[in-house]
């Protein structure tokens, strides 16, 4: 397993560029953001770049190839029950053709949406799988994976994750992992190994972030997002064993990147904030025989 990081965690941490971030924490591989038009931002600038135009594509190409750097998913921010729900499967799609245009494994797909709060399970099945499969119809030859992120209130039930993938289908579907967000969810500590090892055999892609509550609520079933500020953490300082993450996941199959993405940056000062990434990267190697390029 490699490790990857998250382009916005990069930013946040205050490096100017995805470059330079990604040569100070040693790592070679990084999730990009793809917004609503195919435009990522540029790893060696400020630009953003068009990757359905051929020169923007381009350059992004050379980008990764100057600096020895591996994009290993996109990530989309969707949502498959908009008013412009075309607009959105469309957002999709242009992910995908263009992750088969720089050879990228996986596009990260949401699985929040609107109505996700009101509408009975088997709508929020239909709609969500309904979008995924327009976005499988209109890619027929590719083999970028889709992966469904357990982000939300939606995405980290397993009901409902179950029924998308059933109802969906296709081996070219599965979950971008999020091995905190089921934690976030409420779930107790060891219950939420259980969940892994449910859907590993699903797994295309994964982001990385821990939690550390009070000893006597981990094995309790917690309402949703409970004091998620006060109490998520460096990877390091974290009740989720990175090492146990990684092998649940070998045993299921998968041996892709595993991505950070430490959500508790904000809470450090902005001059701190590149050592405790590093710190992450540095724990996820020795927790779980990482390596950060082949």
């Amino acid at each position: 397993m490699e490790v990857a990081v998250r382009d916005a965690c990069i930013y946040q941490a205050g490096f100017a560029t995805g470059v330079e971030g990604l040569k100070a924490l040693g790592v070679s591989l990084v999730e990009v953001a793809i917004d609503k038009e195919g435009r990522v931002r540029s790893l060696a600038s400020d630009q953003l770049l068009d990757l359905a135009d051929a020169g923007d594509l381009a350059r992004f190409r050379e980008e990764l190839a100057a600096n020895g750097l591996r994009v290993c998913a996109f990530l989309c921010s969707q949502n498959f029950n908009a008013d412009d729900r075309d607009a959105h499967v469309a957002w999709v799609t242009q992910a995908v053709r263009a992750a088969d245009a720089l050879g990228v494994p996986a596009v990260r797909i949401d699985s929040a949406m609107s109505g996700q709060a009101e509408l009975p399970l088997e709508e929020r099945v239909r709609i969500f799988a309904a979008g995924v499969t327009d976005v499988l119809r209109q890619t027929p030859d590719s083999q970028v994976a889709l992966g469904i992120e357990n982000h939300g209130r939606q995405g980290n039930d397993p009901a409902w994750m179950r029924g998308v993938i059933e109802a969906v289908g296709s081996p070219r579907l599965g979950l971008t992992l999020d091995v905190g967000n089921w934690y976030w969810f409420g779930h107790p500590l060891s219950k939420v190994y259980e969940i892994y090892r449910e859907f590993g055999p699903l797994v295309k892609a994964t982001h990385v972030k821990n939690i550390r509550y009070p000893e006597e609520l981990r094995e309790t079933q917690r309402e949703i997002g409970y004091e998620y500020a006060k109490y998520n953490c460096p990877l390091d300082e974290g009740d989720l064993r990175m090492s146990q993450v990684a092998a649940i996941l070998r045993e299921c199959g998968y041996d892709g990147p595993l991505t950070i993405e430490d959500e508790s940056l904000g809470k450090y000062p902005e001059g701190e904030r590149q050592a405790v990434l590093k710190r992450d990267v540095d724990h996820l190697i020795s927790e779980c025989g990482s390596r950060t390029s082949d």
